[in-house]
């Protein structure tokens, strides 16, 4: 009855473009894991642990761990079934981005049970680096994009005040 998948990660071994090991942030069922810029997303091979009787497919194609490459360009659903026939489902969020900043930012998605999240991160009055996480719609399953907008109600207000006050 083990249907859990554990130790997502694309390793440097079995994904020649990486420069080192990318590991995941699991929250339940979604799995969140950044790969450096510049690197394809395209076919990843990705390394997981499951029972040693269980299968694994990515959509309808059975995997098998470092050995079987996938397109991770879009949400990829990842289905685990048991020797019993029972399965579970794992949502993969994979994004190309900054690992080590994206990394706080899902433990902090995590911490506060945040669904999605856009940030951007200035330095000198300029934008370097900025990224979405996360769904936009839990629903639909839209992920949300640097570019999404997201209601604030009354918290602009108080950077209003401090934008004003510092001129």
């Amino acid at each position: 009855t083990d249907n859990r998948l554990s130790n997502f990660a694309f390793l440097k071994s079995s994904n020649a473009s990486l420069g080192s090991n990318c590991t995941s942030v699991v929250n339940g069922d979604i799995i969140y894991i950044t790969v450096p810029d510049g690197i394809s997303l395209e076919s990843l091979v990705p390394s997981f642990s499951v029972h040693e009787k269980a299968t694994v497919k990515a959509g309808s194609t059975v995997i098998q761990s470092g050995t079987s490459a996938v397109d991770f360009t879009k949400t990829v659903t990842i289905t685990v079934t048991a020797e019993s026939g029972t399965n579970r489902n794992y949502t993969v969020l994979a994004k190309n981005g900054n690992p080590t900043a994206d990394n706080k930012v899902y433990s902090f998605m995590i911490k506060h049970n945040i669904p999605g999240v856009s940030v951007s991160i200035s330095k000198d009055e300029e934008i370097v680096y900025s990224a979405g996480y996360g769904f936009a719609d839990k629903d639909t399953k839209e992920r949300v994009t640097p570019d999404h907008m997201f209601r604030l109600a009354s918290m602009s207000k108080q950077h209003t005040a401090i934008a004003i006050m510092t001129l």
